[in-house]
């Protein structure tokens, strides 16, 4: 098998230094921070050089699509009348469609929250402190 180590050799993992660590939690999750406050915004850039213009359009869009296929699919579940999970999935996919609209104009001027952001917030609590 392609995966064997042969007899005589040792295979050792070590673990990264903390800094380390941590720069590759921001790498992973730098297009994700973009949804969380101006403030937690500005403090990525002065740590670690964020900057939301990078990826805020990016995942804009891709929550706009996604919302949107949301809103398809929910109409589409209504062809035999409106039911209460197809009506609260379009209502949250229209929320979430045009909370995305309104960011892009936001966006022009600076850092640009979103109501998705705490969604995030957990997973960026290391590199908020």
């Amino acid at each position: 098998s392609p995966f064997t180590v042969e007899k005589g050799y040792k295979l050792y993992f070590t673990s990264p230094d903390e800094e380390t660590a941590l720069r590759d939690a921001y790498s992973m999750r730098e297009p994700l921070l973009t949804l969380l406050s101006p403030d937690e915004q500005n403090a990525l850039a002065e740590r670690f050089g964020f900057d939301y213009r990078t990826h805020a359009t990016t995942v804009a869009w891709v929550i706009l699509a996604g919302s949107a296929a949301g809103a398809v699919t929910a109409l589409a579940s209504m062809t035999n009348g409106p039911r209460l999970g197809a009506v609260a999935s379009l209502a949250v996919a229209l929320v979430v469609g045009i909370e995305q609209v309104l960011r892009f104009g936001r966006l022009r001027r600076g850092p640009a929250s979103s109501m998705l952001g705490f969604v995030v917030r957990p997973f960026a609590r290391k590199l908020l402190r």
